[in-house]
Parts: C-alpha cells; sequence; structure tokens
C-alpha cells in the first residue's frame, strides 16, 4: 500500500459490525458537488481551514 499511501491506519472494527448505514436514518450518498459544498460552508464557518483544494 505505501505507493498508495503515505500512512496507513487500520481501525478495529467490532465482530457484529455490519455497515454504518444501518444506523443512520438517512445514509444516502452525496455526489461531489455536495460534498464541496457542505465542505464550502464548513470552511466559511471557519470550520474547515485547508480542507478544500480547488486546484482539483
Amino acid at each position: 500500500m505505501s505507493d498508495l499511501a503515505d500512512e496507513v491506519i487500520r481501525l478495529h472494527a467490532p465482530t457484529n459490525f455490519i455497515a454504518v448505514g444501518r444506523h443512520y436514518i438517512n445514509f444516502a450518498q452525496l455526489d461531489n458537488a455536495e460534498v464541496r459544498a457542505i465542505l464550502a460552508a464548513a470552511l466559511s464557518d471557519g470550520l474547515g481551514r485547508g480542507i478544500i483544494d480547488d486546484d482539483q
């Protein structure tokens, strides 16, 4: 994996874990535009400095 990432962190999942989405009422997929809008809103609130790379 070193050719794909500088660091890999593996979290331990409980043996009875099935899926994150099972614990939410609404776990719908977001498209890139929706994610960018959410991150931009966080950035404008001062919560997400440096999380958006506009060059991509």
